[in-house]
């Protein structure tokens, strides 16, 4: 789980574990596609020698697109999705380097905004229980601190979970 500078060389590592929770509402038929919005939040950081020791949370709204209409000789089990969201990310706690910048100016902490939240998704169902296994790629891109501000730095993560389905009884 390294960070590596725009030359390939290491400069620090991500935390290896994340915690997040959200929600997604069901899915509803959007042309050819089923699309669910939904929301999440999400714990995060890092310990870079550039833009120093970041603990951060990030809030997504997002949507996932459900390819099972299009793939229709998929498996009725297996749902393929894409994941995109709008995230807005902010600072816990920033303790910056000590080393000065590029630029020659004093580290300070400038940390947050927003990002972008996009990745595949794989959905395994079953009819007879109220529950999916879903795992997840997703591209965090997350601003960054200090003299880079205006950039944003992609943090990949990946997962899975067990979701609860409800559904409401029907006769």
């Amino acid at each position: 789980l390294g960070m590596t500078d725009t030359e390939g060389n290491s400069t620090g590592k991500a935390n290896p574990l994340t915690f997040g929770i959200g929600f997604q509402s069901p899915y509803i038929v959007l042309g050819a596609l089923d699309a669910s919005p939904g929301a999440y939040f999400m714990l995060y950081g890092y310990d870079d020698d550039y833009m120093g020791k970041v603990s951060a949370y990030q809030m997504v709204a997002n949507g996932s697109f459900d390819f099972n209409p299009i793939f229709f000789f998929l498996p009725e089990w297996f749902h393929l999705c894409l994941d995109i969201g709008l995230s807005y990310n902010n600072k816990i706690k920033v303790d910056p380097k000590e080393l000065p910048w590029t630029d020659g100016s004093s580290p300070i902490d400038n940390f947050g905004g927003f990002g972008l939240n996009i990745g595949p998704s794989f959905n395994f169902s079953s009819s007879s229980f109220p529950m999916e296994f879903h795992m997840f790629s997703h591209m965090n891109m997350v601003p960054q601190n200090g003299e880079w501000a205006p950039a944003k730095t992609p943090i990949l993560n990946f997962g899975a979970n067990i979701i609860v389905v409800l559904k409401r009884g029907r006769k």
